[in-house]
This record gives C-alpha cells, sequence and structure tokens, in this order.
C-alpha cells in the first residue's frame, strides 16, 4: 500500500533523499553545483502548512519518493506560483505510479492551503503531467535547461471535482 505524508513527520528519511537528489541531478547538488540537497530538505521538512511542504510516499513501510510545494519564484515566470517540484521516485520504484500519487497529493495540499492554481517546470516528466490534467504554458529555459511550464486549475466545480 503506498502513503503519502508530510516529509516534516519523516526526517529520518532526509539522508537518503539527499543521496537520491545528488544521483538524480549531479548538475545542480554535486559538488559543482550551485544546489545544497540537504538544506532543501531541511526546508521542505520545516512544515506541514507553510511553504514549501515537502512530501514523501512509503509503500509497504519503505521510502519510495518525494515532492514538495514550494513558494520559489522562476525568473521566466515570477508572477506564478505555488510550484510543484521535487519531484523524484527512487530509482527501484519508477513506473510504478509513485510520481502520479505524490504530484496527485502536491495538487491536493495546494487546493487545501487555498490556491487557485498550482505550476510545474520539467524537462523530463511531460506524459506524467499531462496525464494527470495539467495543460502545457510556455517553453522556457531554467540553469541552462529546456523545460516546459505546466499549469492546473485548482477551482472546484459545481459536482465537487477539479475542472482544471
Amino acid at each position: 500500500m503506498l502513503t503519502v505524508e508530510p516529509l516534516a513527520r519523516h526526517r529520518d528519511a532526509l539522508p537518503i533523499l539527499a543521496e537520491w537528489m545528488l544521483a538524480e541531478w549531479a548538475p545542480w547538488y554535486g559538488p559543482d553545483g550551485p544546489g545544497d540537497a540537504m538544506a532543501d530538505l531541511e526546508r521542505y521538512a520545516s512544515s506541514e502548512t507553510d511553504l514549501p511542504v515537502g512530501l514523501v510516499a512509503y509503500r509497504d513501510g519503505e521510502l519510495v519518493g518525494l515532492c514538495a510545494l514550494k513558494d520559489d519564484v522562476l525568473p521566466p515566470v515570477p508572477h506564478l506560483g505555488p510550484w510543484a517540484g521535487a519531484g523524484l521516485v527512487g530509482p527501484n520504484h519508477r513506473g510504478q505510479g509513485v510520481g502520479a500519487s505524490l504530484l496527485r497529493a502536491t495538487t491536493e495540499l495546494a487546493r487545501s492551503l487555498g490556491f487557485g492554481h498550482i505550476y510545474c517546470a520539467t524537462a523530463t516528466s511531460h506524459t506524467l503531467m499531462e496525464r494527470e490534467g495539467w495543460q502545457p504554458m510556455q517553453s522556457a529555459t531554467l540553469h541552462g535547461t529546456a523545460v516546459v511550464i505546466y499549469a492546473r486549475s485548482l477551482s472546484l466545480g459545481s459536482s465537487g471535482e477539479c475542472t482544471g
């Protein structure tokens, strides 16, 4: 069974997640990169309701993924937010619906916090985003990487279902 919970409740997962982030995004989090995986994870684990908020997925007690709802400003679109980001599924757990579950949980978190829209910039997860009902907005370059910026409306229709 897959469960998704706030990272703030699972701080023991930070070292493993930092290793995954370094392996997945070495140009950013590696020794010559500008990022600090542990500092980012500490931020994601600091709250369950104030951005940024990290979410972790566990399957049968084993850590399998991470995602965060962030208030970062992206230079190409500084007026947009919040952002679904840091989406990462452990290498042995990919292709099993973990990423989709994390994306849905992040979307629900944004809705529960009162946001009307959520955004995501990705270089690789286009199929997942579109399958989950996100709409491509524009292409951009972030830190030298070509990405597509996606949007998802969080407004509720009269039936209570998401109209995005």
